[in-house]
């Protein structure tokens, strides 16, 4: 059996929160008592970030969720179960697993009550050496993933899978996808887009990350949004004037009319962020001035269908590792950082710098 310490390390957000990360506090903390009943103890070996976790820890979260003093941070992990309770059978000592975000949002549609229970803001999360839940909120890493890598599909891959897994809407192959920017989300929207034989269409204003979406995922088009200022134009350029099936919408409202006018009749804009909100610059084909024309008349006359979406259930998180299992799929990681340069990652991610994910290994 495993001997295990008496205390360990973890990554605490401090009031008041700062934009600067200044606030994140690294702390010991008590182990979690023994597992009973269905509880597992998990030995966390990685995490990695997503805008959320910036967003907490600076105070510009708009969630309705209030984070108290000294949350533990972080939502998307990897590890091992190191003990179990008397009545676990969904998994054994030795597996390694992936916490799923929202704890109790297991099947079926999505309720807002769970937002208070996603890890890292609702209630204590992941950046810790060890994390103890119900066995109900856990799934098992495909085989071929690393925990650095497995940890990257918690949050993005898993709202990625949720928007083309959609009822009436699900994703075709021989469909186009278009992925705004090269961040967590939209590069695994386009590895399944692309594994489920769909055309994919990335934008970004770096030439290099470009380069490395054709090079490294081969996808089809790219378009720099920096010399194509009026980028949906260029995009229903490169659909021969159709549009696209899908747009994976992670701007809000510096880049919504755009990628309203990017789809074919009936196409489908995925809305799973809103960067534009936080800081010009940050958000791939943002446009200088915000003040969108009237949304309503974009909607009716692209006849477009634009859909809200949020992190999926567990039941969506095992069906999406069949699908990265099958398809040998291998999240994109762009830098790892150690334990001890956990600030300078959330610096990272919130550079806007990354292509993929940002992971942090314990």
């Amino acid at each position: 059996m495993t001997t295990l310490p008496s205390d360990m390390r973890a990554l605490t957000i401090s009031h008041p929160l700062s934009p600067t990360f200044s606030n994140l506090s690294f702390t010991r903390l008590a182990l979690p008592s023994a597992p009973t009943g269905t509880q597992v103890l998990i030995h966390v070996r990685a995490v990695s970030l997503n805008a959320r976790d910036a967003q907490i820890a600076s105070g510009t979260y708009p969630a309705p969720i209030q984070v108290r003093e000294g949350i533990v941070a972080g939502s998307d992990a990897a590890g091992d179960v190191v003990a179990v309770g008397e009545a676990v059978s969904r998994v054994t000592v030795g597996d390694r697993v992936t916490p799923i975000f929202a704890q109790t949002f297991l099947h079926g549609e999505h309720d807002p009550d769970y937002q208070k229970q996603g890890l890292g803001g609702g209630i204590d999360g992941v950046l810790r050496d060890y994390f103890l839940c119900d066995e109900s909120g856990v799934v098992l890493i495909p085989s071929h993933l690393t925990y650095t890598e497995a940890c990257c599909s918690v949050i993005t891959g898993v709202t990625a899978w949720h928007c083309f897994s959609y009822p009436g809407c699900a994703l075709k192959t021989g469909e186009t996808v278009l992925v705004l920017g090269t961040g967590g989300v939209s590069i695994y929207a386009a590895q399944l887009a692309l594994a489920s034989g769909c055309r994919v269409i990335v934008t970004s204003s770096s030439d290099a990350k470009l380069s490395r979406a054709r090079r490294e995922l081969g996808v089809h088009g790219t378009v720099n949004y920096r010399t194509h200022r009026d980028w949906d134009v260029k995009v229903r350029e490169l659909t021969g004037g159709r549009g696209v099936d899908h747009v994976i919408e992670v701007g809000g409202k510096g880049t919504l009319v755009r990628s309203i006018r990017s789809c074919r009749p009936l196409g489908n804009v995925w809305v799973v962020g809103y960067m534009s909100d936080y800081a010009a610059g940050k958000v791939e084909g943002q446009d200088d001035n915000s003040e969108a024309p009237e949304l309503a008349k974009e909607i009716l006359y692209a006849q477009a269908r634009v859909h809200g979406v949020v992190c999926g259930s567990r039941d969506m998180f095992e069906d999406m590792n069949r699908c990265v299992e099958a398809n040998r799929i291998v999240p994109v990681v762009d830098k790892v950082f150690p334990w001890d340069e956990a600030r300078e990652a959330y610096r990272y991610l919130d550079s806007g710098a990354h292509f993929g994910k940002v992971v942090i290994e314990l």
